[in-house]
């Protein structure tokens, strides 16, 4: 899952929510980030991810995909995913929950959910072409990485086979993260 999933999977925890909507943003170790509860979302985020990735669901939506863009196969599905989460979702209702807590992100990132909502950064997964702008964007800001650009052709010619995917995938991702959160011990029942 991109951003989206990993807000919806977990909207209303805070700065653990933060942590884990923002878990690409830090590299390395988790063990010095600091508070706790930003430690915890992006290790969860991680935990998350890791999941993600070994789902049988995940990787019969990587192989739909044509064979020039499986290498990216991981990449493509996320955000894919997140396209149908995005379908009639208000985004700026997550908004108010988000910024109540943003006080405790490191300095460089306390500005980022704000834009994320109201530049309409999560907003624009909602249309194949807002999928295409995303993957441009993503592939413009690394360097490494090419053919995420026209990707979007993928979505399209895989639509309903992808949002079948989710559909049977994302119960399951919302289980493990609750079985983790609880697992954790920091947190109350869902």
């Amino acid at each position: 899952m991109n951003y989206l999933g990993h807000l919806l999977v977990l909207p209303d925890a805070g700065l653990i929510t933060l942590g884990n909507l923002l878990g690409d943003f830090f590299k390395g170790r988790v063990e010095g980030i600091e508070p706790l509860e930003l430690r915890l979302g992006v290790a969860l985020h991680r935990e998350i991810d890791r999941f993600t990735d070994s789902h049988p669901v995940v990787m019969r939506s990587v192989a739909r995909l044509g064979p020039d863009r499986r290498r990216l196969g991981g990449v493509l599905v996320d955000v894919f995913y997140d396209h149908f989460l995005a379908q009639g979702l208000d985004v700026e209702q997550l908004r108010g929950g988000l910024m109540e807590h943003v006080g405790g992100l490191p300095p460089e990132l306390q500005s980022l959910p704000d834009r994320m909502i109201t530049g309409r950064w999560l907003g624009s997964y909602a249309t194949v072409e807002g999928i295409g702008m995303v993957l441009e964007r993503m592939e413009a800001r690394r360097n490494r990485i090419s053919g995420l650009a026209g990707a979007e052709v993928e979505l399209a010619n895989h639509y309903e086979g992808l949002k079948s995917d989710l559909a049977e995938f994302y119960p399951d991702v919302v289980r493990f993260t609750r079985s983790a959160v609880l697992q954790s011990g920091r947190f109350g029942q869902p």
